[in-house]
């Protein structure tokens, strides 16, 4: 514990000093709240009575501490919610997408910091339950409606992981298809053309080496299979994580469904937080986090420093009109920060944002779902009309020229 003389007013306008014992300064700025006293100056002093820190807090510290607490208080409101939750969420079917609801639920009652729980799309989804007014029950519309959409996308991406069965059982029959015809079949081939003393073309040979590699060789080509998962498969994940492609390519994929699921959390984060007074740069800072993509984040973050008050770059917005320095975030995204009255966000335009992003990031992982049947029979289906187009070449060659 702690003592911190202070300087504080009332609402009033009637000026104290004084002397409180607190555990931190923040504790004893939110004890002088709770009295009605508003801390103008604080520090802290040592056992003999000196200014060990002498304007520990400032105007800025103490907003920002005050709306850090408020956002804490929200969230540490999920411990209310949570088991009327999991009572609504016996209601529904018993399938894998309860369980996966379940899970999610079990991740939100564990111990999370703001970030980690900001960090969670569902987590996120949930500050408009948590800062209403009203008492956690089971007869709550938003509470159903909120554990209902959260059903249907677990019940999404188990609709998305089945379309994938298909193809990838097509995919298995062919290769077994073709080891059967590499064993049985091709020799037969390969043993007449060398009998008539054929020279093959390049479709041919291709086919003949194929199916070498399925068969003579098959222990050292798995062992090239295994270790390119072991390299690639960490490689893939650095590479998603640090979004290489975004960094190489720019605005050529800015309209990929990844990006627009990244831009869906972080505008819906932005929306939900600036809801709550949070700082346009905090707020900005946070939703970047949200968005789990590191090619938004860093645009986040450095729009957020632009717009610090002690920033050297708060030359470049004027009255106070965000500018990404990035050039990363998309446009509609800059515009809703300052379309609101008196050049402050627009709240309604971001909801909308981040609903429209959402709905075209579901509308392209439908239709490439839909359309993965038909990819894989193509592929299938290209696949063994060159092999069977390359095994009559030469015969057809041979005709052509006795004719």
């Amino acid at each position: 514990m702690w003592d911190f003389d202070y300087q504080a007013v009332t609402a009033q306008g009637e000026s104290f000093n004084g002397r409180v014992t607190a555990e931190s300064a923040a504790h004893a700025a939110r004890q002088l709240a709770d009295q009605g006293l508003e801390v103008t100056a604080l520090c802290r002093v040592d056992a003999a009575g000196e200014p060990l820190q002498v304007g520990g807090l400032d105007e800025q510290n103490l907003e920002d501490r005050a709306w850090a607490q408020r956002l804490s208080e929200v969230i540490s409101r999920r411990h209310l919610w949570l088991p009327t939750l999991d009572v609504i969420l016996q209601e529904l079917p018993a399938d894998k997408a309860r369980s996966a609801t379940e899970q999610r639920l079990r991740h939100l009652s564990g111990d999370l910091s703001i970030e980690q729980f900001l960090g969670r799309p569902d987590g996120v989804s949930l500050l408009p339950l948590l800062t209403s007014q009203s008492e956690p029950s089971v007869d709550s519309l938003p509470a159903r409606r909120w554990l209902e959409q959260l059903y249907c996308a677990q019940r999404s991406r188990s609709i998305l992981r089945a379309w994938w069965t298909y193809p990838l059982v097509l995919l298995l029959i062919t290769l077994c298809m073709l080891i059967f015809c590499a064993v049985f079949v091709l020799p037969i081939f390969r043993e007449m053309f060398q009998d008539f003393g054929l020279t093959l073309p390049a479709p041919t040979k291709l086919t003949f080496w194929m199916a070498d590699q399925l068969t003579m060789y098959a222990g050292r080509n798995l062992v090239y299979v295994a270790v390119g998962c072991l390299l690639g498969i960490p490689a893939v994940r650095w590479w998603r994580r640090r979004a290489g492609t975004n960094r190489l390519l720019g605005r050529l994929v800015a309209g990929s469904t990844a990006n627009l699921r990244a831009m869906s959390r972080l505008t819906g984060t932005l929306a939900e937080l600036l809801g709550l007074d949070v700082p346009l740069p905090a707020a900005l800072h946070y939703a970047g986090k949200a968005s789990g993509h590191a090619y938004f984040a860093e645009a986040a973050a450095r729009t957020a420093e632009a717009l610090q008050p002690d920033s050297a770059r708060k030359a470049a917005a004027v009255a106070d009109t965000p500018v990404d320095p990035t050039g990363r975030l998309p446009q509609t995204v800059i515009y809703a920060l300052a379309a609101g009255t008196a050049g402050r966000p627009c709240l309604p335009v971001l909801h909308e944002l981040a609903a429209v992003y959402a709905h075209v990031a579901q509308l392209r992982s439908a239709r490439l779902g839909a359309s993965l049947p038909i990819i894989s029979l193509l592929v299938v289906g290209s696949l063994v009309g060159f092999v069977v187009i390359s095994l009559f070449m030469p015969l057809v060659s041979t005709i052509s020229s006795l004719a």
